[in-house]
């Protein structure tokens, strides 16, 4: 605060009325005089060279200007914007984070949190403390003012700032009492209480997880290198792969399980994501980085495979580019796309039987092996998918009574949809139960003969899928990756390794062109039902199982492409990558039960409030840095004369059942508003203390 001398006036008379010295009673000395400023405000003594101050060193100066307290109005503007701004930070940073299976974090985040409720405690005391010299300023305005001594007292206290005052006005108004406060209390009664409740309700809205923080030390990773990528077995990938899909192997990735993906994959659509270790069934992805794996997330560059795959239902022959019409053998031997017509054995132990059609633009000839040689498709932009590889899929079958009179005893499932508008049948039933087929549309060395049951319509999916090898800048926080930058062709030396390893979807067509019933334990379908020895299945391959046994396919191919298939982090199939980092448990912020948008804007109306009121209020002059106890002392001191001789005020009752007080004015005022130097005491309305004038 800042306090300003003057020059002195001339002393003036006092009322009559004023003069409490000519009560014996109250008989003061000049250094007693109740007319200070404040409680907190030192007496200014007289200007330098006037003779009067070097005669009577003691004696109390005639007036001063009221005073600005700056510290405690910056400190009242200022702390309820650094918590609102602390929290929205944290809300930004922590809480609006994307929801992942992989928790990640800062080794701070703990003492973040922690800190939060520290930082929110002691800014409520300082609004407070900035909010209570605010209300003096506020209680010298007209349109603020008390409207009797009774309102005025009710501030005393700051009781508007704590759960007492608000517990006493809720009673009061509970009850029916006589309301004791007015506006000017309401308001900050309201901000107060805002902040105050905003705090709890913040505490459900942040929590402390088990989580992971980055370290910088390297990891031990597991998978795949550029170096040794082509360093297997002949047909390893495909015979791997192809054992897992019959077993209805997990498509999961090993260690930790984090499948990366681009930026603007929102995870949480996808169900593979919810859990780790993450899979890779899910259609629909638009595109992911299998890297190598340790068993918590890292960081950092690293080299893997970028692929994009995505199979669909055919639901009519318009959707087919590759089989949208009859072929015959001798195309399907010359065409550079690489056909084949497979039909399953006869086979009379079993109810049904199936044959299809596959055409894919990789080509299946082991002299043409379709490697990664820097000329395969690779570009993952929506618009030029129509360049990555395709597979189309037809597949037909028939059901044929089941032996044993097994039909008595099994339930079969009849229905197939859907099945492909406008697609050729080659198969038909004829009127007396045996199967005709038509060798001049398919040809086909073995069909079954016969009788037959049921011959539905064909049934068929498509898939496309795209790869690339290269590095990519992996961020655990997000389980995404960046900067992909295509890598050259691996090194391969024809005199170690007999054969490149062929490239993603190339082993897809292989695993779903050897058997028909392949595509029961494929799409994890129920197994057949065993009568003798004969084989009774009880559907039809759906659509949607031929489609999950494609997906699943691919997932095979993609897991033995990067991590030929193993599931953990073996010692000799790991190795220590310097150019990633590790991570260590640890405690997360995350986001709690409570929506943390409703404490938000508690914290926002009560930091905006306070800050306002004051910006408006706050710098003005005002008597005192607060309503404290010495400025009522000095309020009742001055009107004396008023109650000195009324028994209410001498009891020892609550004040609020002292009725008189009602009767005493509440503006904090000048009394001497026709004197050069005032006197600020409790005065009518019209007595307003003007800011530019000195007072005793």
């Amino acid at each position: 605060m800042d306090f300003e001398q003057h020059e002195l006036y001339p002393p003036k008379r006092v009322p009559a009325e004023l003069d409490l010295e000519r009560e014996s009673k109250f008989s003061l000395s000049p250094s007693e005089s109740p007319g200070t400023a404040s409680s907190s405000q030192p007496l200014i003594g007289n200007e330098k060279g006037d003779a009067s101050s070097s005669d009577t060193p003691h004696t109390p100066p005639l007036g001063y200007r009221l005073s600005r307290y700056y510290v405690r109005t910056i400190i009242g503007i200022v702390t309820p914007l650094l918590v609102g701004s602390y929290y929205l930070a944290i809300y930004k940073l922590f809480l609006k984070r994307k929801p992942d299976a992989v928790k990640y974090g800062t080794e701070d985040e703990i003492m973040i949190f922690y800190s939060w409720f520290l930082i929110g405690v002691f800014g409520l005391g300082l609004s407070k403390y900035g909010l209570s010299g605010v209300e003096v300023a506020m209680l010298q305005e007209p349109d603020w003012q008390a409207s009797n001594t009774m309102v005025l007292m009710m501030h005393s206290g700051a009781t508007w700032s704590s759960p007492a005052g608000w517990l006493a006005f809720l009673g009061r108004f509970i009850v029916g009492k006589e309301r004791l406060t007015e506006r000017l209390w309401h308001i900050l009664a309201t901000i107060s209480f805002l902040g105050t409740i905003a705090l709890p309700l913040s505490g459900m809205s942040i929590e402390l997880a088990n989580g992971w923080v980055g370290v910088p030390t390297p990891p031990v990773v597991s998978g795949r290198t550029w170096a040794k990528f082509h360093t297997r077995e002949t047909d390893q990938t495909y015979d791997r792969a192809y054992n897992s899909l019959l077993l209805t192997t997990p498509v999961t990735v090993p260690g930790i399980g984090i499948i990366y993906t681009p930026p603007y994959v929102d995870r949480k659509k996808f169900k593979s994501f919810a859990a780790l270790p993450n899979s890779l069934v899910d259609s629909g992805i638009p595109e992911l980085f299998l890297a190598p794996q340790a068993t918590f997330p890292i960081n950092g560059e690293v080299w893997g495979v970028r692929l994009s795959y995505n199979c669909s239902i055919v639901k009519s022959v318009s959707e087919l580019t590759m089989l949208n019409r009859s072929y015959l053998w001798e195309e399907m031997v010359t065409n550079q796309t690489a056909h084949g017509f497979q039909g399953e054995p006869d086979n009379k132990s079993r109810n049904i039987w199936g044959s299809m059609l596959i055409g894919s633009s990789i080509r299946s000839n082991r002299e043409n092996y379709n490697s990664y040689d820097g000329l395969e498709p690779n570009s993952f932009d929506e618009k030029d998918l129509e360049k990555s590889d395709l597979l189309e899929l037809v597949l037909w079958q028939i059901r044929r009574p089941a032996v044993y009179e097994g039909d008595e005893i099994i339930q079969f499932d009849e229905a197939v949809d859907p099945t492909i508008a406008g697609m050729i049948q080659p198969f038909t039933l004829a009127a007396n139960g045996t199967v005709l087929v038509d060798p001049a549309t398919i040809p086909l060395a073995k069909y079954p003969d016969g009788m037959a049951v049921q011959i539905p319509g064909p049934i068929g999916v498509r898939c496309r899928c795209v790869s690339a090898l290269g590095t990519a800048e992996l961020d655990a926080d997000k389980s995404t990756f960046t900067k992909f930058q295509q890598s050259p062709s691996p090194p391969w030396n024809e005199s170690m390794v007999e054969a490149t390893t062929p490239r993603f979807g190339f082993n897809v067509r292989k695993m779903l062109s050897r058997h028909y019933i392949d595509f029961f334990p494929a799409s994890r379908s129920a197994p057949p039902i065993a009568l003798s020895n004969s084989l009774m299945y009880t559907k039809f391959i759906q659509p949607n199982d031929l489609l999950e046994a494609a997906m699943r396919a691919h997932a095979m191919d993609a897991l033995q492409l990067m991590y030929d298939g193993i599931y953990s982090t073996e010692p000799e199939y790991s190795f220590t990558n310097e150019n990633l980092t590790s991570s260590i448990p640890g405690k997360i912020i995350e986001l709690g039960s409570f929506n943390p948008l409703i404490p938000g804007a508690l914290f926002a109306i009560w930091a905006f409030s306070s800050a306002f009121l004051g910006c408006v209020y706050g710098f003005r002059r005002r008597w005192s840095e607060m309503l404290d106890g010495y400025s009522l002392f000095r309020f009742g001191a001055h009107l004396s004369h008023r109650i000195r001789h009324q028994p209410d005020f001498s009891t020892i009752h609550e004040f609020q059942k002292c009725s008189k007080l009602k009767e005493l004015p509440g503006l904090v005022g000048d009394a001497c508003p026709e004197m050069e130097v005032g006197q600020i005491t409790l005065v009518s309305s019209q007595n307003v203390a003007r800011k530019n004038k000195l007072y005793r």
